[in-house]
């Protein structure tokens, strides 16, 4: 916002606007402008609105630059994204290895729950995080063509399937997990349940034998913009 004076220059020069012609248009002197512009003066609230309105842009890009508003709320979507990677790689890695020395049976547990757990998360943040890396800093946009609305709503549905259905499993394997952990021997079968059991035993192959596939998928979901942007 201290690059007021600079951002209405870039934007009024983006217009082929001169001085004297951009002042007449905001019904205020040449030397307001040059005011303005040098940062001698800072237009008020309803003055900024009027040059956007003049420049036919909004009052963020005359008060942060063009995109620049945007740009932060990036970079602060990448670091939220990249703190929750770092917990989940933490989660994914750690626990195991703590367990490792204690009880070996324990620790093979634990991986497989992390695996099934957290690591479709982490893969699908990693690829939505690696095109937003890209957007931040090479100016890759999402696609807003034609079709994209389709696109963000099969996304949504299809990621709403993919959280849903393993959520009975994992429960269930989280009891498990903590049982083989606090108790000498455990005898836990999960039930057979009719087509769940058959599209779950298909997720867990995926996860297990194909996890770099979640990474499209949120590469996939970025380019939607899931989720999306305000």
């Amino acid at each position: 916002m201290r690059d007021i004076g600079k951002n209405i220059r870039k934007l009024r020069q983006s217009k082929n606007l001169t001085q004297e012609a951009f002042a007449e248009k905001l019904f205020v002197t040449r030397q307001t402008v040059s005011n303005y512009e040098n940062g001698r003066s800072r237009p008020d609230i309803d003055m900024v609105g009027l040059i956007a309105e003049v420049l036919e842009t909004d009052a963020n890009a005359v008060l942060y630059g063009p995109g620049g508003l945007e740009g932060k709320k990036s970079h602060k979507r990448l670091l939220v994204g990249c703190s929750i990677l770092a917990g989940l790689l933490t989660l994914y890695f750690l626990l195991p290895v703590i367990l490792r020395d204690e009880n070996p049976f324990h620790a093979i547990t634990v991986r497989y729950f992390c695996k099934v757990t957290c690591l479709p998360f982490v893969m699908t943040l990693l690829g939505w995080l690696v095109l937003e890396a890209l957007g931040d800093f090479r100016s890759l946009k999402p696609w807003t063509g034609k079709g994209s609305k389709v696109l963000r709503y099969v996304l949504a549905i299809l990621f709403g399937l993919i959280l849903l259905i393993p959520i009975p499993y994992c429960v269930w394997l989280g009891i498990a997990t903590y049982r083989s952990l606090t108790q000498s021997s455990v005898s836990m079968v999960f039930p057979a349940i009719p087509v769940y059991n058959s599209v779950l035993l298909w997720l867990i192959e995926v996860i297990l034998k194909a996890p770099l596939s979640y990474i499209f998928l949120g590469a996939a979901a970025w380019t939607a913009q899931l989720p999306t942007r305000k």
